[in-house]
């Protein structure tokens, strides 16, 4: 959050160009940010943060279920697909960054649970 203002300010970052400068996503954007708003705070987890914790695929009943980010109308879509666009876990919310983190926390449930 800015000093003083109610709204966070955003920072996108892609996961390419954390990797690219040899830093965490975290890391990354505490620079970005630092760099572009001094008196802005960093948010406690970047989108490219919550994806690296995110399997790329998922094993269930002998099936591979790739991890797929989509973009639905004003929406966005995170979710454990097969070839035949079946879907095992799926999430949608209107920022990418609310959907990692609820995909995040409904596998750690499930992994609780199993």
């Amino acid at each position: 959050m800015e000093s003083g203002k109610d709204e966070p300010a955003l920072y996108p970052l892609s996961l390419e160009q954390a990797r690219e400068n040899r830093m965490t996503a975290d890391r990354f954007l505490t620079d970005i940010a630092k760099k572009s708003k001094p008196d802005a705070l960093t948010p406690a987890w970047s989108l490219t943060a919550l994806l690296d914790l995110l399997p790329s695929e998922i094993m269930d009943g002998g099936r591979v279920y790739s991890f797929k980010m989509n973009k639905v109308g004003d929406e966005y879509q995170i979710c454990y697909s097969d070839e035949d666009s079946h879907n095992l876990y799926s999430i949608q919310e209107d920022a990418p960054v609310n959907a990692a983190f609820k995909l995040l926390c409904l596998l750690n449930e499930i992994k609780d649970y199993n």
